[in-house]
């Protein structure tokens, strides 16, 4: 991979660099179809994963589930979810994303404090909320191919799950969020009311195809680490 050295902020730095890497990962690689252990591809996308990793904000995926997350919670947003998809959804990628009401996301940062939550979670009392929208995967086969989140969407990412419609099969086969790490893969399946923190521009990460019946609503937020802390950009 051609080496990117830039003379500007490590922030700018970064963006390029994910860019470039999600292109690389998607050229080569399908999620649904990904190269096993033992095999050159898997050493590849694996030394990639470590590659990427080393400027991370946060070393591995954390599993959290806020106690205000409740299903009466979560139902309040999925209905916010419903009304801004018809009137501002966009489809992007085999999935439909739309923005957080306002009253929502009052509620959410205001009321229950999940600013406070998520910077004790990843020991970061500086994190800045940047961007947030909803999911919605719920087309046959519906995924997310491999990437990084650019920067401008945040360094740390939360996932919360809000919908309950899982596949009648049995769990292993259900879609989940899944991780490449320098060991492998990782596959995380959430129930309603559980999240990923995650630093999604040093993270490879993606979804796995629906199953039939299955249909998946996320809440994701991205939070900003304060210029002059970013690690450092060695590309």
């Amino acid at each position: 991979m051609t080496a990117v050295r830039l003379h500007d902020t490590s922030r700018e730095c970064r963006s390029l660099y994910s860019t470039m890497l999600t292109r690389a990962v998607r050229s080569e690689f399908d999620i649904r179809d990904l190269p096993g252990p033992g095999t050159s591809h898997f050493e590849l996308l694996t030394a990639l994963a470590a590659e990427s990793a080393v400027r991370t904000h946060l070393p591995g995926p954390l599993r959290w589930r806020p106690r205000w997350a409740t299903r009466e919670l979560c139902a309040r947003l999925r209905a916010d979810c419903a009304t801004s998809a018809e009137r501002s959804g966009v489809v992007r990628k085999d999935k439909r994303n739309a923005p957080v009401g306002q009253d929502c996301l009052a509620e959410l940062f205001d009321t229950l404090g999940l600013l406070a939550g998520v910077q004790a979670l990843v020991g970061e009392a500086s994190l800045i909320p940047v961007a947030a929208s909803y999911i919605v995967y719920d087309g046959p086969g519906s995924l997310l191919q491999l990437h990084l989140d650019r920067p401008t969407f945040g360094d740390i990412t939360l996932l919360l799950r809000l919908d309950d419609t899982d596949a009648a099969g049995p769990a292993g086969q259900r879609s989940s969020t899944l991780f490449v790490t320098p060991e492998g893969y990782r596959r995380e399946p959430l129930g309603t009311g559980e999240s990923l923190v995650f630093d999604g521009t040093s993270t490879l990460h993606g979804r796995t195809a629906l199953t039939a019946g299955e249909e998946v609503t996320l809440l994701s937020i991205g939070f900003q680490v304060p210029e002059g802390q970013d690690p450092p950009c060695a590309y």
